[in-house]
């Protein structure tokens, strides 16, 4: 969202993934390979305790577990130390004042934004009509620098373009062919 602005779908509708599991089957779905690579790391880390207990040498294993543990533990480390250093190399982060990851942080970012009109009413519904109704909306988030509704500048989340940031590929963001049934047909 910090690059360009972004559909519901791809910002305020995704889902924070809870564990490691969870994070590399969603990363996958939105084909963020950076993502899906540290969950991938973060499965690995799960097997590295029976691993490394399996390392030093022991009179109850045979040599050939000790060797397949030891160069399995040399192998998930060094993909970790890769995966590490391509989050580094890639991943592209603004400058942020708060963590994200906590609730101080989201509110922080969307305090004094033009969307919170518009999600007003959404938390007492279902889920699913929640993010179909957001869908609806057509609009497009950005992260970075925003003016808010109080004029003041600071970093969040909002609309795109000046508190409007529809979609215009289609005429959905005018009006046009929203869902929903006309009445008395």
């Amino acid at each position: 969202m910090a690059q360009r602005p972004q559909p519901a779908s791809l910002s305020v509708l995704v889902p924070r993934p809870t564990n490691v599991f969870a994070g590399i089957w969603s990363a996958l779905r939105r084909r963020d390979f950076l993502g899906a690579s540290i969950a991938f790391a973060g499965i690995l880390s799960k097997f590295l305790p029976a691993l490394l207990s399996s390392i030093p040498f022991a009179s109850a294993q045979t040599w050939k577990t000790h060797e397949i543990c030891t160069w399995t533990t040399v192998a998930v480390l060094a993909v970790m130390i890769i995966v590490m250093l391509g989050y580094i190399r890639f991943a592209r982060w603004p400058d942020i004042p708060v963590p994200v990851g906590s609730l101080a942080g989201t509110v922080y970012y969307i305090c004094d934004s033009y969307m919170l009109k518009d999600f007003e009413r959404l938390s007492t519904l279902k889920k699913r009509e929640r993010d179909r109704r957001v869908e609806r909306m057509a609009r497009m988030y950005k992260f970075g620098w925003t003016t808010g509704v109080s004029g003041e500048k600071k970093i969040g989340c909002d609309y795109a373009e000046g508190g409007q940031g529809f979609k215009l590929r289609t005429l959905t963001a005018q009006g046009f062919g929203v869902g929903g049934r006309m009445k008395g047909r």
